[in-house]
């Protein structure tokens, strides 16, 4: 009889356990987000199609995409990381691209780009696409694909015949400190006509020393 206690005791923490790991399971799985943002855009345009841009938050480790990368000369090394970039991408994106490219929704869902490196996709689409794709199981967000206009009210340089004042207040420490505005006022290198290139994750575009001195390539 103990042995039979036994049996039901084992038997019954199983099926707890089954219960329990499956009830996680579900409750763990992704859902498609929508941005606040973008649901106000979309109950003002009705049913109109507005840019729309879907993140995914699965991390996409490049490491594992292609081995011996050294063996390669660069421009087969870029492209093979690109294909990589891809097929990791479409197999993230499957559920979604499958909505997007159904014919029935030709006219609700358009001009689809993918963005690799972001592991990303933008497209115009209506609410009800939207809706669909909100209800997808996938980890990622719908946002409203806005316009940014950053360079509104730039020039190419300092007008003609600007002097430079003496070295503002916020001028860096480490400015002062290689004499850098020694050289703007005192050996007349102002820098005119030099564009500098610069690459960054973000500029404070309102800062004195960048607002309206910004080159824009009008070529």
């Amino acid at each position: 009889s103990m042995l039979r206690i036994e049996n039901r005791r084992s038997l019954l923490l199983t099926c707890l356990s089954v219960f329990f790991t499956t009830l996680l399971a579900v409750a763990t799985v992704s859902a498609v987000e929508i941005d606040q943002d973008l649901m106000k855009v979309m109950a003002a345009k009705g049913n109109d199609l507005v840019p729309v841009v879907m993140i995914y938050h699965d991390p996409i480790n490049v490491d594992d995409l292609i081995l011996d990368l050294d063996q390669l000369t660069p421009e087969k090394r870029r492209k093979s990381v690109l294909q990589a970039l891809k097929r990791k991408n479409r197999k993230l994106q499957s559920n979604a691209l499958i909505v997007i490219s159904d014919p029935e929704n030709r006219d609700n869902i358009q001009n689809l780009r993918h963005l690799y490196l972001a592991s990303a996709i933008t497209f115009d689409a209506n609410r009800e696409m939207v809706q669909i794709l909100g209800g997808l199981e996938d980890n990622a967000t719908l946002y409203h694909d806005r316009k940014y206009d950053f360079l509104s009210g730039t020039q190419r340089g300092p007008a003609a015949g600007e002097k430079f004042r003496d070295d503002r207040a916020d001028t860096v420490w480490n400015v002062k400190w290689v004499g850098g505005d020694r050289v703007w006022n005192e050996l007349g290198y102002t820098g005119q006509g030099i564009i500098v290139g610069h690459i960054d994750s973000g500029v404070y575009l309102t800062h004195p020393d960048l607002a309206n001195q910004l080159a824009i390539n009008l070529d």
